[in-house]
């Protein structure tokens, strides 16, 4: 089942408040409050444009895959690159528990990760 997952770009992009955020950007008041409830079964393509322009992100990345059965490694299928996983989230946890040479190592990979896209 493919359900929308907001809570990783959320974290990742610190936003706090994010029913606010997304009304200031124009997606409407009962969009916002059906995604936050999981009680979206579709969404306006306009409002997935806005959100990955300001999220700075894909459709792909707001999207969770929670398959039926257990992904088979040998037979695997392109939605598995959806499936997520909670530690995903904890990105900015992660962060805070490195030492300042460990984060400026990070920081380097992703300074070499924005050059690669360039």
């Amino acid at each position: 089942m493919l359900v929308y997952y907001f809570k990783l770009m959320l974290k990742t992009r610190r936003i706090d408040n994010p029913t606010s955020q997304f009304i200031k950007w124009g997606i409407t008041r009962n969009a916002v409050n059906k995604m936050f409830r999981n009680n979206v079964s579709h969404l306006r393509l306009s409002d997935i444009e806005i959100l990955c322009k300001k999220l700075h992100c894909t459709p792909n990345d707001l999207l969770r895959y929670i398959p039926d059965s257990k992904p088979n490694p040998l037979n695997p299928i392109p939605l598995d690159a959806l499936i997520r996983h909670e530690e995903e989230a904890n990105i900015q946890e992660q962060l805070s528990e490195l030492d300042i040479d460990q984060l400026k190592k990070v920081s380097a990979m992703i300074n070499k990760l924005k050059e690669e896209d360039l």
